[in-house]
């Protein structure tokens, strides 16, 4: 991976419910800052609701359930802030 300009220790989410590529994604970007991740609903609620995430990874369906609108909507809701500065990606399967 190219090494990229981040700020000190971001916080980065992971939103993924195949564990294999929740595991290699999470391992891959541990270099960049502290990563936080889940496959399952109520864990990843949780992680939403309790923290600011600078980066997050978000696949749209998890457990055939389309909670990554959900997710991302949480997320853009500033949390206590002025703004929210989280870089949402999703991923669709088509």
């Amino acid at each position: 991976m190219k090494n990229l300009n981040l700020k000190n220790n971001p916080s980065i989410l992971i939103v993924e419910d195949d564990e294999l590529i929740r595991m290699e994604l999470s391992r891959e970007l541990e270099i960049y800052g502290e990563v936080y991740s889940s496959g399952e609903k109520n864990d990843i609620y949780k992680l939403v609701q309790s923290n600011y995430f600078d980066l997050a990874f978000i696949d749209l369906e998890i457990n055939s359930e389309l909670l990554g609108f959900e997710i991302i909507e949480i997320l853009l809701v500033a949390h206590g802030r002025s703004h929210n500065d989280t870089i949402v990606t999703v991923e669709q399967k088509l």
